[in-house]
């Protein structure tokens, strides 16, 4: 794999620890649209969230290698303005967002 072609993002990520050392990065993408097209022209290996390449697995044009070796789990941070009340739509979607990964707020913030 380290001799492959790689497809990376263009702006910076967490530091991830990847398995394959002096990887050759040849192309980078600023969005996942960008790093699929790299990625389905045969000539780079890349990363891309499961539920965006989903659809190009499911019809046969992508495939994972290896997922269990080949994969991160970066971790996202939901930040607001502290104010003595959010707007109701701002309310809204924190607590939709929170739902959907079934997280709390924590203590302390509105709901």
């Amino acid at each position: 794999m380290a001799s492959q072609d790689w497809a990376w993002r263009s702006y910076r990520l967490p530091d991830i620890p990847l398995p394959v050392e002096n990887w050759r990065v040849t192309a980078r993408a600023d969005n996942m649209e960008a790093m699929a097209v790299l990625i389905l022209s045969g000539h780079h290996l890349g990363f891309l969230p499961e539920h965006f390449a989903r659809p190009m697995v499911e019809q046969g044009l992508l495939r994972a290698l290896n997922p269990a070796l080949f994969c991160y789990h970066p971790t996202f941070h939901m930040v607001s303005r502290q104010t003595a009340r959010q707007g109701e739509v701002v309310s809204a979607f924190m607590q939709d967002l929170l739902a959907a990964h079934q997280l709390q707020a924590p203590r302390g913030q509105p709901d």
